[in-house]
């Protein structure tokens, strides 16, 4: 059996009386090895949310002594809400117990993010922290040293990408434990985290501040704004906030020059995806805001280079990732470009998107745009079987180009490239309203 100490549960007997001893004794473990059997110790606030793996399994073993003592039912198990409040929603699923076997399982483990603490003071506190459950909760099982990632010249917590092939398990569970908590005393900033398996992520978690401080209550009610349509000065409005309470807050002057470029001030949001990028070089989205703008401003070098820096800083499981490879392939299309936009597209159109990711609206078109720039370098038949692919999709969505086009490019593959069927697609594309259709079929013979 096992025996919990917690506010409000008196020990009982003389092994209990023993007992309590010892977990004065030794008040940070969780495991008495000198004892035959184990004992679980949920203790403080702070560190309750270490005990999420074993607070289920506890709970079933002890379900008749819960039912009769009110101060131990499931709800004071688990841990506080603000931890589970720093990982985005759709990880929910993530948050389990885990089996024997899976404590001794390696995964690969990607993690890139920057944190902000702002001074001097709450940054060697939050070192201070980071050291002593290091050593004393997690015995050194976690993946990073502070001084590997501790940087005190910008009072950050700085991981670029980091990426681990072979991670165990607990010491996983472990290193996102404790940025999760030290997370809490950040002012900015987020953590973004992968585990691989099978070369699919089975967690995939952003760590961030969700503390009372202005600032970061400013960006997220700003954040939270832009998703409403027509909320865009109100998330001004907040991201201004956050800006002045926090002026090296990354992540708000990204969020910003989102609201700019959608408002079309588009020096405005030049001014801040480079604010952003200054801050933190290593966070894609604002690279991905910057070449879009590039782009509007027709600087397509620039905007070039920006979406390379986007694939460098992002990983594949990312949709930014393939949103700035689709973009980069359609640039190098209307610059003529067609080797450059052949590489690109074709990795697109091989990737198969969920449909919740953003880029499953933009697959039929990255399809229409690799035919063509296939039919440009004279790979006709190639061209054919992409367009033959294009018509067999389901087409949904304002990224879409016209069917007549489409009919009309197979058409000219599948006549370049000397396959029958050719005139069926152009009378098809003429109906649709093609008008280089309609000029082709009137000048045959």
């Amino acid at each position: 059996m096992a025996i919990f100490f917690k506010k409000g549960i008196k020990p009982f007997g003389i092994a209990g009386c023993f007992l309590e001893l010892c977990s004065l004794i030794g008040q940070r473990a969780r495991f008495y090895p000198g004892l035959s059997i184990p004992i679980l110790l949920f203790w403080n606030e702070h560190t309750r949310e270490n005990q999420a793996i074993l607070a289920t399994d506890a709970t079933q073993r002890f379900k008749p002594f819960l039912a009769t003592n009110q101060s131990l039912q499931q709800g004071e198990l688990t841990p506080p809400k603000r931890y589970w409040g720093t990982i985005h929603k759709t990880v929910k699923k993530d948050v389990r117990p885990l089996n024997s076997s899976e404590m001794n399982t390696t995964y690969k483990v990607i993690l890139s993010g920057c944190l902000e603490f702002g001074t001097q003071r709450s940054f060697d506190q939050v070192l201070k922290f980071y050291e002593h459950r290091t050593e004393n909760y997690y015995r050194n099982d976690v993946m990073f040293k502070a001084d590997e990632i501790f940087e005190e010249d910008t009072y950050t917590l700085n991981i670029p990408r980091f990426i681990l092939n072979e991670c165990p398990e607990k010491r996983w569970k472990n290193t996102l434990n404790l940025l999760e908590y030290v997370s809490q005393y950040a002012i900015a900033g987020d953590i973004k985290a992968w585990v691989i398996a099978g070369g699919k992520p089975i967690v995939d978690k952003v760590i961030e501040p969700s503390g009372d401080k202005s600032a970061t209550q400013a960006f997220l009610e700003g954040r939270e704004l832009l998703h409403k349509i027509g909320m865009e000065q109100e998330a001004m409005i907040a991201l201004n906030k956050a800006i002045d309470k926090f002026e090296r807050h990354a992540l708000a002057y990204e969020r910003r020059g989102h609201i700019n470029f959608t408002l079309r001030n588009y020096d405005d949001a030049l001014y801040d995806f480079s604010k952003s990028i200054d801050i933190n070089p290593n966070h894609p989205d604002a690279y991905w805001g910057r070449a879009n703008t590039y782009l509007v401003k027709k600087d397509y070098k620039k905007a070039l280079d920006d979406l390379d820096k986007t694939i460098k800083t992002s990983i594949p499981h990312q949709p930014v990732f393939w949103s700035a490879r689709r973009l980069k392939g359609e640039i190098h299309l209307m610059l003529e470009e067609y080797k450059e936009a052949i590489f690109e597209l074709k990795l697109v159109t091989k990737r198969k998107f969920r449909n919740e990711d953003p880029n499953a609206k933009w697959q039929s078109r990255a399809m229409f745009n690799y035919g063509k720039a296939l039919f440009e370098v004279g790979e006709y038949v190639e061209a054919v079987k992409v367009f033959d692919q294009l018509l067999t999709m389901e087409q949904e969505g304002k990224m879409i180009p016209p069917k007549a086009l489409q009919y009309y490019y197979r058409a000219l593959a599948k006549k370049n490239a000397g396959e029958g069927g050719y005139l069926s697609d152009l009378k098809e594309a003429a109906t649709l309203g093609s008008q280089e259709a309609l000029a082709m079929l009137e000048s045959l013979p």
